[in-house]
């Protein structure tokens, strides 16, 4: 990051792009290279990360920042509560823990799932609305149904996939307990 950071700045404060002696920029790889080097840049994330303009009328930009701080929020749930639920360490300590008016953050991150649902819901509302602007009213119901299953079946596809390849890759003392009950599930209910 340093090292990106301080190329970074070279570029921005000199204003020239063949400033630094040893990378030219004449060939694409070269180019790649830098790029993917920058992409590490603080000040060329920071800029971006701390934007406020706005950059279209037809966006809703605050939808990521509900996205990623949902996405914090279930990871940190799902780091704390597994190890504790499937393995039973830390048997006492969680005890005393649930007590606790911090820890209520963790205990109902469970329903933060739902976010991911509303806010879907809340783009497929706003594009076709989009949409509807456009084409006076009318929709094609059928291409609706199409593009959602089309965006939707592959990500189905590949965890069905993935639960079922998974136990035959990885072993654990309690290994198969555990994921003889998601198997199970999924073998009942994978439609």
């Amino acid at each position: 990051m340093i090292l990106a950071t301080s190329v970074d700045l070279i570029i921005v404060y000199t204003n020239d792009l063949n400033y630094i002696p040893f990378i030219s920029f004449e060939t694409r790889l070269k180019k790649l290279l830098l790029d993917t080097l920058l992409s590490f840049s603080v000040y060329k994330n920071g800029k971006v990360l701390f934007d406020t303009t706005t950059r279209s009328s037809n966006s809703i930009e605050c939808i990521n920042g509900i996205r990623v701080l949902s996405m914090l929020w279930i990871i940190w749930t799902h780091t704390y509560l597994i190890p504790i639920k499937e393995t039973f360490t830390f048997v006492r300590d969680f005890m005393f823990t649930v007590e606790e008016l911090g820890f209520q953050l963790i205990l109902n991150g469970w329903v933060l799932v739902d976010t991911f649902f509303l806010v879907g819901a809340m783009l497929t509302t706003y594009s076709l609305f989009h949409r509807m602007n456009k084409t006076d009213g009318q929709i094609n119901v059928l291409q609706q149904i199409l593009n959602r299953f089309f965006r939707f079946w592959p990500s189905v596809a590949m965890t069905i996939m993935f639960i079922f390849l998974f136990p035959s890759l990885t072993s654990g003392p309690l290994w198969m307990e555990y994921f003889e009950v998601q198997l199970d599930k999924c073998y009942k209910n994978w439609w």
